[in-house]
């Protein structure tokens, strides 16, 4: 199938879906549309201009990120697929929303962000990849109802694993499987530019998710043209990279972690096309100056960095992400904001950039004033978890010999902890993991959690873990864990 029959095939039947909202308001007094736009495993370091990142290659990104306003302490507060979605969708914490790993199905006993912003008039669209289906990687098709969590143009993909002429998508009525060929991201961007044109006489505002794959493993398969930019550019490493044998997985050579880099600075450069695409729709479709978008990404990657590859640990490599807004003429421009801000946050805050009122069940705060420039919350705590089994991945599993570009160094442990404007402290099962002074210590380097200075700063930190882990329904055995001590290193 080619790219225009599948533009047509797929969208033709789900887009400008009717409701019963009062229309009666202009397009002039309407609140604004919302675009959200998200790659998967792109941590903040990998960005143009920040240490150790030549020879990445995101223009695009690069001047939104300096036109705009950039929340340069967003944090994933678990950095792994699912859990994320699972906040991000329910504005609920893991053991509240169900999600407390991958594979696992989104129950529809919530009010999800896609039914909030329905009620409150819009229209509501998601592209990309989903991952809250359960097991099998969302391969089967989603029929209309409950379970497309209030998303009323649904454009699900699934076998996102590899990402050149693999995935498929559904006819959202149907459910007829639409498999064309290319490069995943360019795919569903033209069904996201698509959907951005269709609504531009709708006298709805409308809400968008995009949901891109990419950069995340397998990193060998990047358009040709971006493969071939990087193949022989020389990479940065952070000086916490760790080659050899590592503690925590099979042997990492320096030429594997470079070709790692090589490939997944691809795969930024090709998202980053296709982001300039969806901007460039907005503005010949006459929608950006009411139209709020926003780019960042559901977690990080270590890639070497601590001898670990993935995420799904503490490390601000795994856990610290981009976030990027521009609302012309709300927003500021060419503006940062330090203010720690999380997953949690994300859907309170969307809904207050639009104006909606938050459901009192959300667990994270709504930061939309500081976005608009004005006096807002100053949160002091971020915290961070990560689940209860490890889950290896086959494409990790093909690096043990330390020569594949996809993975390896894989073994994350159940954790909790926290993350404040200095600091990162993390509690394993078999006890108090590891405590960073991340201003002193920006590579993370150096483990204080046995520093008798220290101890009455983790004391606070306990307590403040105690009452999160209360508040947010976890079984996490705290008390016990910080009652033993490891002796394993980090």
């Amino acid at each position: 199938m080619d790219r225009r029959n599948f533009i047509q095939a797929g969208i033709a039947a789900g887009v400008l879906a009717t409701s019963n909202v009062d229309l009666a308001e202009t397009k002039q007094s309407r609140r604004p549309n919302v675009l959200y736009v998200f790659d998967d495993e792109h941590r903040f370091q990998s960005m143009p201009g920040q240490p150790f990142s030549a020879p990445i290659a995101a223009p695009t990104l690069d001047a939104f990120r300096k036109a705009n306003l950039s929340m340069e302490r967003c944090t994933s507060n678990y950095p792994l697929c699912s859990p994320y979605r699972g906040i991000f969708m329910t504005g609920l914490w893991p053991y509240q929303n169900g999600i407390t790993r991958n594979w696992l199905e989104l129950g529809t006993n919530f009010e999800s962000i896609g039914h909030v912003f329905s009620k409150a008039g819009y229209a509501t669209a998601y592209v990309g990849k989903w991952h809250l289906s359960g097991p099998g990687h969302d391969r089967a098709f989603i029929p209309a109802g409950p379970h497309r969590q209030g998303f009323e143009n649904w454009h699900v993909w699934g076998a996102v694993d590899k990402h050149m002429s693999y995935s498929f998508t559904f006819n959202p009525d149907t459910g007829e499987k639409i498999q064309p060929q290319g490069y995943q991201t360019t795919l569903m961007t033209d069904q996201a530019v698509k959907i951005i044109g269709d609504y531009k006489d709708s006298e709805r505002p409308w809400m968008m998710v995009v949901s891109f794959h990419p950069p995340h493993f397998p990193v060998d398969d990047a358009p040709a043209e971006d493969e071939a930019f990087f193949a022989a550019k020389s990479v940065e490493l952070r000086p916490n990279t760790r080659t050899g044998v590592s503690d925590h997985g099979p042997v990492r050579t320096k030429a594997s972690i470079e070709k790692f880099h090589q490939g997944y600075y691809a795969h930024i450069r090709a998202v980053d096309r296709e982001f300039a695409r969806i901007l460039k729709t907005l503005d010949d479709t006459g929608q950006a100056d009411n139209t709020i978008v926003i780019f960042t990404s559901d977690h990080g990657e270590m890639a070497g960095s601590h001898g670990r590859m993935y995420k799904q640990v503490p490390f601000e490599e795994s856990t610290r992400v981009p976030f990027f807004i521009r609302y012309p003429g709300h927003t500021p421009r060419g503006k940062t904001c330090d203010a720690l801000f999380a997953t949690v946050d994300i859907y309170p805050t969307l809904c207050g950039l639009a104006g909606i009122t938050p459901p009192a069940h959300c667990k994270g705060r709504d930061l939309s004033k500081l976005m608009f420039g004005k006096p807002g919350p100053d949160p002091e705590i971020v915290f961070l978890l990560n689940g209860d089994r490890l889950e290896p991945h086959p494409a990790h599993e093909e690096g043990e010999g330390g020569g594949d570009p996809n993975g390896g160094g894989y073994a994350p442990p159940t954790f909790r902890g926290l993350c404040t404007r200095t600091h990162t402290y993390a509690v394993a099962l078999d006890g108090r993991w590891l405590l960073f002074d991340n201003v002193k210590d920006p590579y993370q380097q150096k483990n204080l959690i046995d520093e008798p200075s220290q101890q009455p700063l983790l004391r606070q930190f306990d307590e403040k873990i105690a009452a999160w882990l209360k508040d947010s329904s976890d079984p996490f055995p705290y008390q016990a864990a910080i009652a033993r001590r490891s002796s394993e290193p980090v």
